[in-house]
Parts: structure tokens; sequence; C-alpha cells
């Protein structure tokens, strides 16, 4: 209760104290938050046998553990969107808890023919930017 109320003896309320209608879904968050902490922990444990390996000058050579870091590349960004799941599912259906629901979110002003031209315009837009940045990085090499 310390790091949600800032007080020893706050009170954290748990999901029964809530209304049905206002309880979030609670089998993603549930199952995202386990993936999440086992990437992390799978994560350090390859950190860990990393520096243990570097100290004996040994991390080149160790084919094991090579392959290890290779397939747990990915783990951070698996790691990243299981958090994304946690936040955005287990907040539902609120948009501001106890304020606005996603339910009022939702613009009727807005077509979905908008949202797509609008995503396409800044894909283009971060593209071009990319691109630009990258023939710049060339151009300053060959002066």
């Amino acid at each position: 209760s310390l790091y949600l109320t800032h007080s020893w003896t706050g009170e954290v309320r748990g999901l029964k104290a809530f209304a049905p209608e206002d309880r979030p879904p609670m089998e993603w968050p549930f199952w995202a938050f386990r993936i999440m902490v086992g990437c992390g922990l799978v994560m350090l444990t390859v950190g860990w046998w990393g520096a243990f390996l570097w100290r004996r000058g040994t991390i080149t050579i160790e084919r094991r553990f090579l392959r290890l870091a290779v397939l747990a590349g990915p783990l951070g960004f698996v790691a990243i969107i299981a958090g994304w799941v946690v936040t955005e599912v287990g907040r539902q259906p609120w948009i501001v808890n106890g304020m606005m629901t996603t339910a009022s979110g939702v613009s009727s002003t807005v077509g979905a023919s908008s949202v797509l031209i609008s995503m396409v315009i800044f894909t283009l837009l971060y593209g071009a930017l990319a691109l630009f940045s990258r023939l710049e990085d060339n151009f300053a090499q060959e002066i």
C-alpha cells in the first residue's frame, strides 16, 4: 500500500470493491505480466552469465552462451509488448480512471478512412525522413 497510496496505513481496494462494469478483463493482463517478468528474468540471467564469461575471458568462445544470446535478442521487444498489454488492457474500461470510459472517448466524427489516410501520411513522412537521414550520413562520409 505504501507504493500506491504513499502512506503506511493506506488501503488498496481489490477488484471486488468495484462494480462489475468497471472491472478490467483480467486474463490478458494476468498472462502478459507473467510473460513480461519471465522475459526480464531470462534477459537478466543471460546478462549475468555473459558477465561471468567476460570476467573469465571466454565469452567469445562459449557457443552455448552465444546461441542463447541470439535467441534472447527479441525478448526485450516481447517484454515491451507484454507490458503494453498489461497497461492498456488492465485499465479498461477507462481512458482516464474514474472520469472517462473508453466508450466515451470514441469519436463519431472521425471515420476509419481519415485515420487510415493520417497513418499513411505519417508513415510516408517518417520513411522519407529516415531515407534523407541515411543519405545525409552517406554524403557526410564522402566529404
